[in-house]
């Protein structure tokens, strides 16, 4: 054992917490490379927590299971060419002028003075994501894998198209390689691919999406945006209808309790059925979340999860 230091600190201490540093920022380096170059890796999406496999180690497998590949290459490539970009917008700021920077700021500020002039808040747009849509399909189907850290495809060589939460504890997720993900989770089951079924399922979904608007827009199987404005408008004016019909003093009493409840608390003039705009845009807000509400439901019990 050394003698401490004056500090009352040992040599060994301080070489074992200069070398733990050490490791640490290793660690962290690999980490931070595996984020940049892979669009599975970081913690970007949902479910990947960490509680399975650390940050640390899923980021070693990574970086250890794809150096020297043709991908990892190309993203090295790709990410330096970005920096050098990154690089050539600093030195370009660095040799403005006061005056340039002043201009570019301003024409900044008024680029996005425009943009806040023609936005508006008067349509309800839901984005509908399906997250870990495959895998849920499949495990409703299979009741056995509920409970199992399950990936859709990235056998025999594949790529993974989706991982349920269990999965991702460990970091599995879709874009990754089945081999760099069943290193992650050595208990990972893979099931094949089957896009019938799982454009049979988007289909039932998206009837109920059309029921609401006509002319939603579709990304993917399990992605829809799509506009609830004219459905909760629609349901406004039904109420506001069976109001006009009731007595002033009368409970007002619809067919949905909760969108009452906001009409009645908006001080809206039953007689004309109108409100001021921030009042009418409150309440189609609060019946829109009501309607996504009912929609989530709905699609619950076509993927039972």
């Amino acid at each position: 054992m050394v003698a401490p230091d004056e500090d009352g600190t040992s040599s060994d201490e301080e070489l074992y917490k200069e070398r733990n540093g050490k490791r640490n920022q290793k660690d962290d380096d690999t980490a931070r490379k595996v984020n940049n170059l892979f669009v599975y890796g970081g913690s970007n999406k949902a479910g990947l927590d960490a509680s399975g496999l650390s940050m640390e180690k899923q980021a070693k497998i990574i970086h250890d299971l794809s150096k020297n590949s043709s991908y990892m290459t190309h993203a090295e490539n790709t990410d330096k060419k970005t920096d050098e970009r990154i690089n050539a917008i600093k030195k370009k700021i660095d040799n403005s002028t006061i005056s340039e920077l002043k201009n570019a700021q301003y024409q900044a500020e008024q680029f996005v003075k425009q943009l806040e002039a023609s936005r508006s808040f008067n349509r309800h747009i839901v984005v509908l994501d399906m997250d870990s849509f495959y895998a849920s399909v499949e495990i409703r189907d299979k009741p056995e894998l509920a409970l199992k850290p399950v990936a859709v495809g990235g056998g025999s060589g594949g790529v993974i198209c989706a991982s349920n939460y269990i999965a991702r504890k460990y970091g599995v997720r879709s874009a990754m390689p089945g081999f760099i993900a069943k290193e992650l989770c050595k208990d990972l089951i893979f099931v094949p691919l089957n896009f019938e079924k799982y454009t049979a399922v988007a289909e039932q979904v998206r009837s109920i999406i059309k029921s609401i608007d006509p002319y939603y827009t579709t990304m993917s199987l399990d992605e829809c945006i799509f506009d609830v404005t004219d459905a909760a408008l629609e349901r406004y004016k039904k109420n506001m209808n069976m109001n006009k019909n009731k007595n002033k003093n009368d409970e007002i009493s619809t067919d949905n309790d909760y969108d009452n409840a906001n009409i009645a608390n908006a001080s809206i003039d039953i007689n004309t059925g109108y409100s001021s705009e921030i009042e009418l845009n409150e309440i189609l807000r609060n019946i829109s979340d009501t309607i996504v509400t009912e929609i989530r439901n709905e699609i619950k019990l076509i993927t039972k999860v």
